[in-house]
């Protein structure tokens, strides 16, 4: 047993990694203090009738309130017992205290008062390296065809389509009845019942199709009339079941709606701001190589992550894992169920999620614990104007108003202390990215001379 400096005894015992047993003594002088604090307390608050406030016998507070007097001298001895033993042993609790018989120790006057407990904690690691990391982008290069079709894109969305009286062209927009060969089982999927049959449907001749095909199918054909044709969806359509699978469509023309591009008139620079094609493109790159470089730091940020996480190799709480488990299973289930999958196609789908679940749940345990461990070591801390920076956005994220949210907030210690964390977390995240050693793909770093070949 170790003597700690309130005079407390105890012993810890690890019965597996990150599972301490505690065995401890209050000594029944700290005890006696701390019971006769709270019955003055009591004595001086406690109302009875024919005393003056503060004068009833202790005896008589005793006989009426020495349970309750007991449990909370009880309470206090603990918290500041474990409070003692954390801090002078570094201990981070991952979970609550384990007490013998699932009861929390009585409290008995002047008698010692023992603690015997279970405790899980985080072990105590030692990181690995995290600067330097290694990872690899692109440079940022928008096609200028990505550019052009996204400037027609914008244009269609600000111009008009009106009905025309001559065959169909690519860039149309039809109004179509079609029909197919296929079996009516596929069609019980509204995904492929919308791809296989349509009444009044509006087509647009131009990619990305929602009908592989109908662009070459239809260019020339007028309104009211017929065509059969046979479309082929490629191997990796994105529903499966048509996918490189051949059918027959019998389609019908009604009308043909011809597309009108918007002037570059003073409403319509107004409306968007853009005097001519060449602003028109110059934004929409600009926008596209935002996005890119935005892409491409996402891109870095995950290698280093990965890199990182690949690092880590600490035991864990097993009750936190095991619940951590537990409730990632429950979400992968609810989204199996979601899909509507059955039989051998669902039992395959579980056993590959639930296999890439046992690694996954604890590896990213382990990250989220070591940056934790990283903000902690590299001194970050959550200014005050993050934290309502933090707030607002996250109001934003769920519609209501900035002081709603902060109202809330007020009364949720645990949800304040949670936001620092994420902040601490996320700054965490951005060191080992911008302290990270990344590589433009298709350049190669220079060698690093050596010293004696320097001189």
């Amino acid at each position: 047993m170790e003597t700690y400096k309130s005079g407390l005894t105890a012993e810890l015992t690890e019965l597996e990694p990150c599972v301490l047993q505690i065995n401890a003594v209050v000594p029944a002088v700290n005890g006696k203090k701390t019971y006769k604090d709270l019955l003055t307390y009591y004595t001086a608050r406690v109302p009875r009738k024919g005393f003056r406030a503060g004068h009833v016998p202790q005896s008589m507070i005793v006989s009426l309130h020495g349970k309750e007097i007991c449990e909370e001298t009880a309470q206090q001895l603990l918290h500041h017992a474990m409070g003692e033993l954390i801090e002078a042993k570094e201990l981070q609790l991952s979970g609550d205290i384990d007490f013998e018989n699932d009861k929390t120790p009585v409290y008995t006057p002047d008698q010692d008062f023992t603690i015997k407990a279970t405790v899980e904690v985080y072990p105590k690691v030692t990181l690995p390296a995290y600067k330097g990391l290694k990872a690899t982008r692109k440079k940022v290069d928008v096609e200028q065809k990505r550019v052009d079709e996204a400037a027609e894109t914008f244009m269609r969305m600000h111009g008009n389509y009106e009905q025309v009286e001559r065959p169909a062209q690519p860039g149309d927009m039809l109004k179509v009845d079609y029909t197919t060969n296929a079996e009516e089982s596929l069609k019980e999927d509204p995904r492929n019942k919308y791809l296989l049959e349509g009444t009044n449907s509006w087509q647009i001749m131009r990619e990305p199709e929602s009908i592989p095909g109908i662009t070459a199918a239809l260019t020339g054909v007028s309104s009211e009339e017929s065509k059969d044709v046979d479309i082929t969806f490629p191997q990796d359509f994105r529903l499966e079941a048509l996918a490189g699978k051949t059918f027959t469509y019998h389609f019908t023309l009604h009308e043909v709606h011809g597309f009108t591009p918007p002037d570059f008139d003073e409403e319509f620079v107004k409306e968007t701001g853009m005097k001519d094609m060449e602003e028109v493109k110059k934004s929409l790159r600009e926008r596209m190589e935002q996005q890119e470089e935005s892409n491409q730091q996402q891109a870095v940020a995950e290698q280093v992550m990965e890199a990182f996480k690949a690092s880590l190799d600490f035991p864990l709480p097993p009750k936190l894992l095991a619940r951590s488990l537990e409730e990632a299973t429950k979400r992968m289930e609810e989204e199996l169920k979601s899909r509507k999958l059955e039989g051998e196609e669902l039992e395959k789908e579980r056993a590959q999620k639930l296999e890439h679940l046992q690694k996954e749940v604890p590896a990213n345990m382990r990250l989220v614990h070591a940056m934790d461990l990283v903000a902690k070591e590299e001194n970050l801390t959550a200014t005050q104007e993050e934290i309502v920076h933090y707030c607002f956005n996250a109001s934003q994220r769920m519609g209501i108003s900035p002081d709603q949210y902060f109202a809330e907030l007020r009364k949720n210690y645990e949800a304040v202390e949670g936001i620092k964390t994420d902040i601490l977390r996320q700054k965490a995240v951005k060191l080992l990215v911008d302290q990270a050693d990344v590589t433009m793909e298709g350049e190669e770093k220079p060698q690093e001379t050596p010293a004696s070949d320097a001189q």
